[in-house]
């Protein structure tokens, strides 16, 4: 609901202030009439995608290492080498898929 009120209240702002011209990427609007915006705006972003990292990394690296270790392991954790590797391996996979996608 945060989220859905935050980002009806600035696509709403940018329709207002751009009308017709507003781009579907609204921060290409402000790159040309206020630059110091836009570049808090997309450093607003890029700390939103840096920090959002690991709210989706750590869950997926529990359900992975329950899907491949628990049969083998019962009630064992995998160990710190182990974690980290399938970190890793998510990361790679993340930037291979986004890649892929461009």
């Amino acid at each position: 609901l945060i989220a859905f009120v935050l980002y009806a209240a600035i696509g709403l702002s940018a329709a207002r202030r751009f009308g017709t011209a507003t781009a579907p990427d609204i921060l290409a609007n402000f790159e040309q009439t206020d630059p110091p915006l836009f570049h808090a705006l997309g450093a607003a972003y890029a700390a939103g995608l840096v920090l959002g990292v690991p709210l989706m990394l750590f869950p997926a690296r529990r359900s992975l290492s329950l899907l491949l270790c628990s049969a083998r392991l019962s009630h064992e954790h995998p160990s710190s080498p182990v974690l980290a590797a399938m970190a890793a391996g998510l990361l790679v996979l993340a930037f291979l898929l986004a890649a892929a996608s461009k």
